[in-house]
């Protein structure tokens, strides 16, 4: 479902009065003849939506029920011209939003006066990334779904990177994510884990702790607050109830947050991670099994280290430059857990 882009458009700057753009639109179904969804395109003129055209089907494809690539059904056109007619006279930013339910091949744009590409918008830009639940596939227009409905109120820009059961923390969307300008980032991550059993209680919870490190490391003057929506006596929560005795038991995810609250104020550090054989097969595709970042407050510095591998978790102080030139080291370990450690001492 990746291939469904949500809240993507295509921003030009223009006097045309018409402005149409050449696709190849190819909608989706599953293999039982249930069809996904059937959005629109939007015009938006100077922020405000103004014309809204149905989307063509040019082809169809297949979801297959057991998983893996879509498969073609039908071509019924190599093309279609999606047209905007009566746009306002004058100089006026066009956004053209893509369907969210349809995978959208951009052709050509064409118009009756010409186009520049629109400036970025001014202001903030808030990047989020979640599952269906914030890829929104339902709603008939893609400016009716709700990370864009929260972001014209908030007066900022959005950029999805959320997609229909394809948020299962992959080290490629962090990176994504990381190499993304954004002044606020938002993730919701856990019920694809969950759904798709993807990761289990031990899994889950170092894995959203390198997903959030790679991402804070690249935008550590960002982060200014995490949230989680299961806290007690649910899966990946922060305080589980002992049946027996009935006392709170902190669980991993909790000291994973704790660990995240020393890098808060802190500036951010380049770190390089020498770890060529910290790497596992899991289903064909070789991940990092480590992740490492760093932060500096003051004449301390903070290292977080997260091992992804189950089964080869280990848990070691890293060296300081101070070690490196024979002096002793200071280290103070602020915590450790079961996949994490984190440890403070001076450079």
């Amino acid at each position: 479902m990746m291939k469904c882009s949500t809240g993507v458009r295509v921003a030009v700057r223009t006097h045309a009065t018409t402005l149409s753009l050449r696709v190849r639109c190819t909608q989706l179904a599953t293999e039982d003849g249930n069809r996904i969804a059937s959005n629109s395109f939007v015009a938006a003129v100077d922020g405000v939506d103004h014309t809204e055209v149905p989307t063509p089907l040019d082809a169809d494809a297949l979801i297959p029920l057991s998983g893996g690539e879509l498969i073609e059904a039908s071509r019924r056109a190599e093309s279609s011209l999606v047209s905007f007619e009566g746009l306002p006279p004058g100089d006026k930013t066009v956004e053209v939003w893509l369907p969210q339910g349809a995978i959208v091949d951009l052709l050509a744009i064409e118009s009756d006066a010409p186009v520049d590409p629109a400036p970025m918008p001014p202001g903030r830009t808030w990047l989020h990334h979640g599952s269906s639940i914030s890829h929104c596939i339902e709603p008939q227009r893609p400016t009716s779904t709700w990370p864009v409905v929260a972001a014209r109120a908030a007066g900022v820009s959005v950029v999805n990177l959320s997609g229909a059961g394809q948020c299962h923390l992959d080290p490629f969307m962090s990176d994504a994510i990381a190499q993304t300008p954004a002044d606020v980032i938002s993730l919701k991550p856990g019920v694809n884990n969950v759904g798709g059993r993807s990761m289990d209680q031990r899994t889950f919870v170092p894995a959203v702790h390198g997903f959030i490190d790679r991402i804070r490391h690249a935008h550590a003057d960002r982060l200014v607050m995490a949230n989680i929506a299961q806290t007690v006596n649910v899966l990946q929560a922060m305080i589980l109830t002992d049946p027996d005795s009935g006392a709170l038991v902190l669980t991993p995810t909790y000291h994973v947050f704790r660990m995240n609250v020393a890098h808060h104020d802190a500036a951010s550090l380049q770190v390089h991670l020498d770890a060529p054989a910290a790497r596992r097969d899991v289903g064909g595709v070789e991940l990092r099994t480590l992740s490492m970042s760093a932060s500096t407050t003051g004449n301390t510095a903070l290292i977080s280290l997260t091992n992804l591998d189950a089964e080869g978790g280990r848990c070691s102080r890293p060296r300081s430059p101070r070690e490196d030139r024979g002096e002793p080291a200071r280290p103070h370990p602020h915590g450790t857990n079961a996949a994490g450690a984190q440890h403070a001492g001076s450079p």
